[in-house]
């Protein structure tokens, strides 16, 4: 990620629609990007997919608690892009059983995200 010993966060405001949109153009910024040239064709391709991170930002703006007038929020840093959403686990969900769900998610859904 570029602009290293730093972290960097924004405060998007406005429709839904707008703060996703202003949330994944602010992370797309500081990610890193290859750019692969074939002939007169290129290809770009950022250090973290792109999809992985609109999901995970809308993820958040759908699941967020909105009693709770705090807000989501998104950082990236050098080494890690953090986004966290206020609330908790719905309903009598344990941390332990969403934490077991989300392996057993990720073991199917790693080889098509680590394709992007």
């Amino acid at each position: 990620m570029r602009n290293t010993n730093t972290n960097k966060k924004q405060n998007v405001a406005g429709p839904l629609c707008e703060q996703i949109d202003g949330a994944y153009k602010f992370v797309l910024n500081y990610l890193s990007m290859a750019v692969k040239i074939n002939g007169i064709v290129h290809k770009e391709k950022y250090e973290l997919s792109h999809k992985a991170i609109r999901e995970l930002i809308i993820n958040a703006v759908i699941h967020r608690n909105y009693q709770m007038s705090s807000s989501i929020q998104v950082a990236v840093y050098d080494d890690r892009v953090e986004i966290s959403s206020p609330g908790s686990i719905y309903g009598y969900l344990t941390l332990e059983e969403a934490w077991k769900a989300v392996r057993q998610s990720a073991i199917k859904l790693l080889p098509a995200l680590l394709k992007t």
